[in-house]
């Protein structure tokens, strides 16, 4: 028996496939950052991750980094020089050329040279025992330490309804006045309260005024030459404007001790 036929037997593909048009065409849409969060940390941005990378090997380089300490340290030896070295030196110089007293702590001294002072820094006029030297003007309560100590400079830290800075202040008030031979409302406020600073060498013209006859009295001087030079020493306001007039104790004191 012979073979059968197959009906409509498929043709042999003759036509050769074009590549181009059965290519798998490429993906445009850019992928996404891989933002799947990880175990060691943050969620890991594709462009940062590469940036720290590529900051991390410029590190690593022994070249760069030497390079970069090589800078550092000039730069922390030029700043050293300039701002350690030669701006101090600059501004001392200047000081001591165009304001020497000034520079050197304005420094006061007797009439023979000795320095007795500062005067910036209150002093205490007292004796032994912690009472007041009726020949001389007597500065303002201090709080720093057992009395104008430039090494504790303090205020007192009493708001105005403590109690006992009330106590403290009735009994200052009536001391001075017994002691000044005034009555207790001739008594200023600073006569009987501390600056905040426990070192101000200034009291009021009002506080000096009434000293004026005591010190008069102790020393065998007449009320007028005292008085006179209470006015000399009395210092205006700072730029005539900012503050109250004030008197210099230890000047007024040292400018006594003279006459």
């Amino acid at each position: 028996m012979g073979e059968k036929l197959e009906k409509n037997p498929k043709k042999p593909e003759t036509t050769p496939k074009n590549p181009e048009t059965t290519a798998k065409k490429p993906e445009l849409t850019p992928k996404k950052p891989d933002l799947t969060p990880t175990d060691d940390g943050p969620v890991k941005v594709s462009m940062l991750s590469r940036w720290f990378k590529k900051l991390l090997s410029h590190l690593g380089d022994p070249k760069n980094f030497g390079r970069g300490a090589w800078v550092a340290t000039r730069a922390v030896l030029l700043l050293t020089l300039l701002l350690g070295v030669a701006y101090p030196l600059a501004v001392t110089g200047l000081a001591q050329v165009a304001m020497p007293w000034q520079a050197n702590g304005s420094m006061l001294k007797t009439a023979s040279g000795e320095v007795v002072g500062s005067k910036l820094i209150g002093q205490s006029f007292s004796d032994e025992n912690g009472m007041p030297l009726p020949q001389y003007f007597q500065p303002r309560p201090s709080a720093a330490g057992t009395g104008y100590d430039a090494m504790a400079s303090s205020g007192t830290n009493q708001g105005p309804e403590s109690a006992l800075l009330i106590d403290e202040i009735k009994t200052r008030r009536a001391q001075i006045a017994a002691f000044n031979g005034v009555s207790e409302a001739d008594v200023p406020a600073d006569a009987v309260t501390a600056s905040a600073s426990g070192l101000d060498p200034h009291i009021s013209p009002e506080y000096a005024e009434i000293q004026v006859a005591r010190v008069a009295s102790a020393r065998g001087l007449d009320a007028e030459t005292v008085r006179a030079l209470v006015q000399q020493y009395t210092e205006g306001p700072y730029l005539g404007c900012i503050g109250a007039p004030g008197v210099n104790v230890l000047q007024l004191n040292l400018a006594l001790d003279e006459l």
